[in-house]
């Protein structure tokens, strides 16, 4: 038997549960796909309703001013809901407002916006309107709370239809994540727990399907690596043979619907052909409208497999690489008469880690967050070939601060470690596997940058480059290529870590529980290092102090308004507030050194506790790893701008409008 339901809605004055009123309740009883009844009440908050509520909700004062008060409804309200459970969108923002009421705080509660995680992981948006839009529920104009709850109620039951499509051992390892860590309030349990039971009474004994997790055999590479050659013999371009693919009458005419002749692409693809075949450089300004991809991107490919070479093509938006790999290329495909490959290379951060991954299961959500996010990897990755984030939507900062934990950008994450732990199966490696036996590989800006940083370590091997969107080059540059140092960065690293109930340091002391006297020798490191730390905080706030004073007494224009950029020049550096900033950032370099000294220490202490290689306390091992890093990488570079001036090096200070250090 269905089991009957209520979908709730509350309109109020606003967010805050503790200071604002409730103006409307709505609510839907409904069993499977039928409404049964509904409660639809305004409420006289005793208090004038801000405008932008009633801009919201078209409910204004006047029409709340005779209704009763939300004590005269709590019993009505009470007994239309009785012990049936709660569905709603953002359930628990409804539940804090009532309750102070002391209602419903046993009944089951289901919230639509987890269950998508679940269903609609690559969903643009995860709103009701949203939602409903994607769902192809009618969504009212008004904002009202029986129309949200009737929407709500809609898109709840055809969310559960999608679910049946959820492999079962998804279902059950979802249902084992939301369980595994008390606390963890997580409104897709009870739909999910039903549509098990579900399976088991239709299917009984038939609930262990196996899906595999992991299926990015796409990303293997199609033939060995491209290897550039190093002779001058190439062969040139037919750009006759090219012109007549542009022609009126040519093939791309026969293969893009709404065609154009146009003389400027045909001029662009003739000088990049001849840029191509007699290397040099070419600049191009190509207007909106003539074609320019194409224009470019056909002669580099026919350049590329007829002389066994690689071309780079890097972009500055993800919309035009998309547009590239994904509507220019399948189209060249077609008409050019050879073979080619042609991938997208994206940096580490852009791809799951598996190991990373399984060790987050393992250890379990701390929050729905967490477990929202297990739920959109859990059902992502049966389908996905690639472990690329682009194909899901993650929101908010708090997912995408889960997805830096389980993401390849890791300290610990090496090709022999993925090769030995998961088979070869990481998707950034096969990524790079694939990108190595590529006549074509589109890139991002931010990733061109890094591979000249990095003295060509992050990209294949290559000779010839088509940079698209140039204007964007010098902004790139100067983001990709530079260093920010941020006190309210900086100082937030080291309080999170020392934090004495739930920093980094204490789950340290906590993962070596088990000896007791590595343990106690451990909490002593520990202690130790938490107040050379905070010796570290005070010098910090010394060294910015002076910075902002020094920058205030150097800028000319204090009163302008605006953001300032202060560049620190070599007459700068000469006068004697400079020499006041070296001395505070000595104080503040002797005490960071000997702090990551510390945790280094205790570092290598915990390895040995838990193991190097151990699945046991990976995800604190890479933390801690990466915060050493990140305070050396601080040292190092403020040592460096403080006290060498360096000609290849451009510094300056950013001050607010308010004069305020940025």
């Amino acid at each position: 038997m269905t089991r009957t339901m209520v979908a709730l809605d509350l309109e109020t004055t606003g967010l805050d549960s503790s200071s604002d009123a409730i103006i409307e309740i709505g609510a839907v009883k409904f069993s499977g796909d039928e409404e049964i009844d509904v409660f639809d009440e305004l409420i006289n908050p005793g208090r004038k309703i801000p405008p932008y509520v009633t801009q919201l909700t078209s409910i204004d004062n006047e029409m709340v001013s005779t209704k009763p008060s939300i004590h005269d409804k709590i019993s009505e309200l009470k007994n239309f809901v009785g012990n049936a459970p709660i569905v709603g969108h953002n359930i628990q923002f409804d539940l804090k407002f009532l309750s102070k009421y002391n209602l419903f705080q046993k009944n089951d509660r289901i919230d639509t916006m987890h269950l998508a995680a679940c269903v609609l992981p690559s969903a643009a948006r995860y709103s009701l309107g949203s939602l409903a839009m994607q769902l192809e529920v009618k969504l009212p104009a008004t904002h009202r709370a029986l129309d949200d709850a009737r929407v709500t109620f809609a898109i709840y039951a055809k969310m559960m239809s999608m679910a049946k499509d959820i492999p079962s051992n998804i279902v059950m390892e979802l249902l084992r994540l939301s369980r595994m860590n008390k606390g963890v309030e997580w409104g897709a349990d009870l739909p999910l727990d039903k549509l098990l039971d579900e399976r088991q009474k239709e299917f009984p004994g038939q609930l262990q399907e196996n899906i595999d997790l992991y299926n990015f055999d796409e990303l293997a590479p199609e033939s060995e690596a491209l290897r550039p050659r190093d002779d001058d013999n190439k062969e040139e371009l037919d750009i006759s043979e090219l012109e007549a693919l542009f022609s009126p009458n040519g093939l791309l005419s026969k293969n893009l619907d709404n065609f154009e002749h146009r003389v400027e692409q045909i001029e662009m693809m003739r000088n990049v052909a001849k840029a191509l075949s007699h290397p040099r450089h070419l600049l191009a300004e190509a207007g909106t409208g003539i074609g320019k991809s194409l224009a470019y991107l056909a002669p580099a490919i026919k350049w590329a497999c007829t002389n066994d070479e690689r071309v780079v093509v890097s972009t500055n938006t993800i919309n035009l690489q998309d547009q590239l790999i994904n509507k220019d290329v399948p189209v060249l495909d077609e008409v050019l008469d050879m073979p080619f490959r042609a991938v997208v290379q994206k940096g580490r951060g852009n791809y799951i880690c598996p190991r990373r991954f399984d060790i987050l299961r393992k250890r379990g959500p701390n929050n729905a967050t967490e477990m929202n996010v297990l739920a959109k990897m859990l059902d992502w990755l049966t389908t996905s070939a690639t472990g690329d984030r682009s194909e899901i939507n993650l929101s908010g900062p708090g997912e995408h601060a889960v997805w830096r934990q389980i993401s390849a950008e890791d300290e610990n994450c090496t090709q022999g470690r993925c090769t030995t732990e998961i088979s070869g199966g990481c998707p950034f490696y096969r990524a790079q596997l694939k990108a190595k036996s590529a006549h074509l590989v589109v890139v991002n800006h931010a990733l061109l940058l890094a591979d000249a940083a990095s003295e060509n370590h992050v990209l294949p091997e290559y000779k010839y480059l088509i940079i698209d969107e140039a204007h964007h080059l010098e902004d790139a540059v100067t983001n990709g290529l530079s260093f920010a140092v941020r006190q309210i960065d900086f100082e937030r690293l080291l309080k999170n870590l020392a934090n004495r109930k739930s920093g980094l340091l204490k789950q340290l002391i906590k993962g070596v529980s088990a000896d007791a006297t590595r343990k106690h020798q451990m909490k002593k490191d520990v202690d130790e290092a938490s107040d050379s730390i905070e010796n570290v905080l005070i010098h910090s706030e010394s060294f910015f102090k002076a910075l902002k004073k020094f920058a205030q007494y150097q800028d000319s224009n204090s009163n302008s308004g605006y953001d300032r950029r202060l560049l620190i020049k070599a007459e700068s550096r000469n006068s004697s507030e400079w020499a006041g900033i070296e001395i505070v950032w000595e104080n503040l370099h002797n005490t960071l050194t000997s702090t990551i000294e510390r945790l280094k220490g205790i570092r290598d202490s915990y390895n040995k506790a838990v193991g190097q290689d151990s699945d046991e306390g990976e995800e604190l091992q890479s933390n801690i790893v990466s915060i050493i890093g990140k305070l050396n990488s601080f040292d190092d570079r403020v040592h460096g701008l403080v006290t060498e001036a360096q000609d290849d090096r451009i510094v300056w200070i950013h001050l607010s409008n308010d004069g305020n250090l940025l």
